[in-house]
């Protein structure tokens, strides 16, 4: 008999839980889902619309949640409507400062003003800096320079993109000059970055000395993109790599670094099948996929999956037709590997193995080129060197190119580059000028001849 009271009980309990829930649910929010079947993958589509029907009640986690997820995929519209629910209960710097982001991108300036003013007077150290940078960014939409910034200003010296702002706003004032200070301190953390450069440029471009010009249009050809001017991306892409094709296509990079080859070949080929819409979202799935197949050592499985991105999806590029050749290489088919880097090279020329190139057209003995390949991939060995400022390797690189085949403009330009980099003038214009016998129309010879070495020309 007791037993018997116990079990009915228990099933009453769980009868009164489950019309709780029902109940609950029935009163929970489920926001308008957005156009997944246009905007994402399949995977990420499918996950986003059950996104909400995790949550049972209308709390501040599913809200957050909801508003991050959003705003991390480009929906800044729902991300907005999730932060308003999310601030009639709870207001923390965070939610305000992304809520902000998110406004900003919308467009509604005045109310990114106020959240961003908000996140300012709450005065939490972590958004501090960048409340005041993003302000900033807001007046320069509306054309107020000023209030700008002075927002600038209160982000800090230590706050990059702020610094940034400033110099460049100095930079193209009456007096450049004054951004010299800033410009060197930028340069300080980021000597190679090319906004410093380019403000570089900016200043010599409003002075007389040629030897400053010539040095800052040196440094800007050579420069790289390091400074990230909106630091929200690596927030983003830390909730977007939990999603759909995303985390799948992250956990694949994983796997190739680890030395799972062969689990990252297997994980992609569950992605790229024909129940799986990925192409809206990741053009480049298909050769990535092909990519992985190849250091796996399934040639033939990426063979077929670069052909299938040229000839059937209609899309062909520069790294598709580099893994046909890698693979027909492989097989010892010399024409078929000739003909797929040869299209590689005429869209790219950097983006095959020009050794492996030449070694091709030897074993194909057609009477190829070949000694033009061994040549050019000294050509894109150096650039690298040339980059990272190694000019003695790399002009004994390009050196030894020239011995191989001495007709590539190029080579003979980027010796000059060489040469005039430590000094030597006199072999600098004699390469310049042998670029420029070998190609009359060479525009950057005939400049560096003209604009970068000085005496007769």
């Amino acid at each position: 008999m007791k037993l018997q009271t116990c079990l009915i009980a228990i099933v009453l309990l769980e009868c009164a839980g489950s019309i709780t829930a029902i109940a609950y649910r029935r009163q929970t929010t489920l926001p308008v889902p957005p156009h997944v079947d246009q905007y994402n993958d399949t995977l990420t589509g499918d996950e986003l619309l059950a996104l909400p029907t995790r949550f049972l009640f209308d709390r501040p986690v599913k809200w957050r949640t909801l508003a991050e997820t959003y705003a991390s995929l480009g929906y800044f519209s729902k991300a907005d409507g999730c932060y308003r629910r999310l601030a009639a209960t709870e207001h923390t710097p965070a939610d305000t400062f992304h809520h902000g982001y998110c406004l900003v991108r919308l467009g509604r300036l005045a109310e990114a003003r106020t959240a961003f003013q908000t996140v300012i007077d709450q005065a939490d150290r972590r958004f501090l800096a960048r409340a005041w940078y993003f302000l900033g960014t807001v007046h320069l939409r509306e054309e107020q320079a000023e209030a700008a910034q002075q927002a600038f200003e209160k982000a800090g010296d230590d706050y990059l993109p702020a610094l940034f702002q400033r110099a460049k706003y100095l930079a193209r004032g009456a007096d450049p000059t004054a951004a010299v200070p800033l410009i060197d301190q930028l340069a300080e953390a980021l000597p190679q970055d090319v906004h410093v450069w380019q403000l570089r440029s900016l200043v010599a471009a409003a002075g007389n000395d040629p030897a400053v010009k010539r040095a800052a249009a040196d440094g800007l050809e050579y420069s790289q993109s390091q400074l990230a001017l909106d630091d929200l991306e690596e927030f983003f892409l830390s909730i977007r790599r939990q999603l759909g094709m995303t985390r799948e296509v992250a956990a694949v990079g994983d796997e190739r670094q680890a030395g799972r080859a062969t689990q990252a070949a297997e994980r992609l080929a569950r992605l790229v099948n024909d129940e799986t819409r990925w192409d809206n979202v990741y053009l480049y799935l298909l050769q990535d996929a092909a990519a992985v197949n190849v250091q796996a050592g399934n040639l033939d499985a990426a063979r077929d999956l670069v052909m299938r991105q040229i000839d059937v999806e209609g899309f062909p590029t520069p790294t598709a037709w580099q893994i046909r050749g890698e693979a027909e290489f492989a097989r010892q088919n010399w024409a078929d590997a000739v003909a797929a880097w040869t299209r590689a090279e005429t869209m790219k020329p950097d983006s095959v193995d020009h050794v492996r190139f030449a070694t091709a057209i030897e074993q194909q003995g057609t009477g190829g080129n070949a000694k033009r390949h061994l040549a050019q991939a000294g050509l894109i060995a150096s650039l690298g060197m040339l980059r990272a400022g190694q000019f003695d390797q790399a002009r004994t690189t390009l050196r030894q190119a020239i011995s191989i085949d001495g007709d590539l403009p190029e080579v003979w330009y980027y010796l000059g580059e060489c040469e005039r980099f430590t000094g030597q003038i006199a072999a600098a214009r004699a390469a310049y000028r042998r670029a420029l016998e070998l190609n009359p129309a060479y525009g950057r010879a005939a400049s560096a001849l003209r604009e970068k070495v000085p005496g007769d020309k």
